[in-house]
């Protein structure tokens, strides 16, 4: 009892000291500016609240003093155990970050030493300023959200006459790079020319149609970047400056000896330097002291970044990182199971969780093409509606929300399911006797098979076509479930040869990528006949959607889009499974946020700092 009461006490103390070191104030300064212009130019400036398109460009400037917790500390190390795509599993498969540009891996490894020309204005939009983004969904950053890192600022303008589109990107003066004494790379000025010579580099690495609309990068001078698009496509800035394809590189890194993937050759313009790296142990990152940055707190303003070291370590184990953790060996781990949370707590009672959406779904994707049942869109519906929707985030990912696809909760596009047509929401109501009755009317009254296809590389896919099976019973469908290589599952995919259904899982976050998992077309991957009117639609709906400039009207295109393509049941998504966000209190001035373009954490970290007193105090 008296260890109890000695630690009862020490808790409530440590408690107190927690709120007063983190009470915080923020001043926010709103002033809109509105004129009238003849041109027919979108213009993006990065601290746009909203954004019109044609003859009205309205921009809302946004001034955010933010005072935080404490007295800002310089020093100390910071320990992130990043788990996006794996990046804490495994080395990174090459430090010329474009090997790794679809997964992720390379914009983790870069971000503390290589800068884009945008980010997510974490300051002016997030919960630390006007607190319209909470900046919690991972690879997705709305254009109006962003601002400018290297580049000051942005316009978008079409050319006349033809769907060519212009992008003239401000470079900030003064930002240097940190050079290399290795191979005697001096501290210089970064130019528009390094710019270019990033972007030409990524697309060659790149390639592909993913990419082909960038069809010219120019330096008019110094400090201007301009590409050129071919036409608009409205995941710009996902592409060339989310993913590692925005980071922008020195030459002279490339012409080292040993080149880019030697990890001694780096060299960026970032807070931090890549001092150290052990293959299978961890990188550590130290503080860039001549970094150009710095943030407003209380009044003063502080050079950037305050923690002196920063470690990203490799741990392959998951119960092992869960130790690391719960010890206070780890600072920071954003992607938590929440299987692991009650223990935490229970060992680590002054750890802070978070609980959010991931963003990643898993999917039924149903053959339109040429199934002998899929291509009924009653039995599609009676499929759907036969299915508990409701309770597969319990019975499958410990929690989560049911009703995320195709967009995500509060996303562009994403509609709420009591504000859906009729019809959308009997799709989504399980009923074991409606199910029935629709299969009845569409003569399948004894009901039919269906075939799910999973690869083998997914433990919880498979989990899940079991649970599918068994409730497809009550019903009188019969499910059978076949697995494949991973190999084998993508061929299956692109070339819709599985029988009825295809499991997968994928990212909900951002509109258009989700959607091009139900795309219709022309190409062999396409779900749709060619001629097919439902297709047809959707695809005139989302080439619309596409390429409009402006993101509110795009929105309201993305919302017509969602609901035409759910209405047609051509795929069934599935739960949208919790994570835990894990943090300890001593990591100050740290909002909540968890990513800032593409696994990008260092926009927080470097804001951030260690409070010692709050550390030792518990121990660590």
């Amino acid at each position: 009892m008296k260890r109890k009461l000695v630690w009862l006490g020490l808790s409530l103390l440590i408690i107190a000291a927690m709120v007063l070191s983190s009470c915080s104030k923020t001043t926010t300064t709103t002033t809109t500016t509105t004129s009238t212009t003849p041109t027919a130019a979108t213009t993006t400036n990065p601290t746009a609240a909203t954004t019109t398109t044609n003859t009205t460009v309205t921009t809302t400037t946004t001034t955010v003093t933010t005072a935080a917790v404490g007295t800002p500390q310089y020093g100390g190390q910071f320990t992130l155990l990043n788990n996006a795509n794996g990046t804490s599993n495994a080395d990174p498969p090459g430090w010329d970050h474009m090997w790794a540009i679809t997964l992720g891996q390379g914009s983790v490894w870069g971000n503390p030493y290589l800068e884009k020309l945008m980010v997510g204005g974490i300051e002016e939009y997030g919960p630390r300023g006007t607190n319209q983004f909470a900046f919690n969904l991972f690879e997705q950053i709305p254009e109006q959200y962003y601002t400018g890192l290297l580049a000051t600022s942005w316009e978008i303008a079409a050319v006349p006459g033809g769907p060519t589109v212009k992008l003239t990107f401000h470079l900030r003066k003064g930002v240097m790079f940190t050079g290399n004494a290795r191979y005697n790379f001096a501290p210089r000025e970064m130019t528009s020319a390094d710019c270019a010579f990033s972007v030409k580099h990524a697309a060659a690495r790149v390639g592909g149609p993913s990419i082909a609309y960038l069809t010219n990068v120019d330096t008019p001078d110094k400090y201007t970047l301009v590409w050129t698009f071919s036409t608009f496509q409205a995941n710009w800035a996902w592409r060339f400056n989310g993913t590692a394809f925005g980071q922008i590189w020195a030459p002279e890194t490339f012409a080292a000896p040993g080149g880019a993937d030697d990890w001694r050759n780096q060299s960026g313009t970032g807070p931090y330097i890549l001092t150290s790296f052990v293959s299978g142990a961890g990188a550590t990152y130290t503080r860039n002291q001549n970094y150009w940055g710095t943030t407003k707190i209380n009044g003063t303003d502080y050079q950037m970044p305050f923690i002196e070291k920063v470690y990203y370590p490799i741990i392959p184990d998951e119960s092992t990182q869960i130790a690391a953790i719960r010890v206070g060996k780890i600072d920071w781990c954003a992607k938590v199971k929440t299987q692991y949370g009650p223990s935490l707590s229970s060992s680590s009672p002054a750890l802070i969780q978070a609980k959010y959406l991931s963003g990643v779904c898993d999917y039924l994707k149903l053959n339109r093409l040429t199934s002998a049942t899929m291509t009924n869109k009653n039995l599609r519906r009676a499929l759907m509606i036969g299915t508990d929707l409701k309770a597969i985030p319990n019975l499958v990912y410990g929690g989560g929300e049911y009703f995320s696809w195709p967009f995500f909760p509060g996303g562009a596009g994403f509609v709420p399911l009591d504000q859906m047509p009729a019809e959308n929401q009997e799709d989504w109501t399980y009923s074991i006797d409606n199910a029935k009755k629709i299969m009845a009317a569409a003569g399948y009254a004894n009901g039919f098979k269906c075939d799910i296809l999973v690869p083998s590389s997914n433990p919880t896919e498979i989990d899940l076509a079991n649970v599918l099976v068994g409730m497809w019973a009550k019903v009188g469908i019969t499910g059978t479930i076949t697995i494949v290589d991973a190999t084998a599952a993508a061929v299956a995919f692109d070339q819709v040869t599985y029988k009825d259904t295809y499991m997968g899982s994928f990212t909900v976050v951002n509109s258009f990528t989700a959607m091009n998992i139900s795309r219709t077309g022309t190409t062999a991957g396409s779900i749709y006949p060619p001629t097919d009117p439902q297709g047809i639609k959707q695809e005139n709906l989302y080439l619309a959607a596409n390429s409009e400039t402006d993101p509110v009207k795009r929105a309201t295109l993305l919302t017509t889009l969602g609901l035409t393509y759910g209405a047609d049941v051509g795929t069934i998504g599935f739960a949208n499974p919790y994570v835990l966000n894990c943090y300890w209190p001593w990591f100050k001035n740290y909002y909540g946020e968890l990513d800032a373009s593409y696994y990008n954490a260092m926009p927080m970290i470097m804001r951030g700092w260690i409070d010692t007193g709050v550390k030792s105090g518990l121990g660590k």
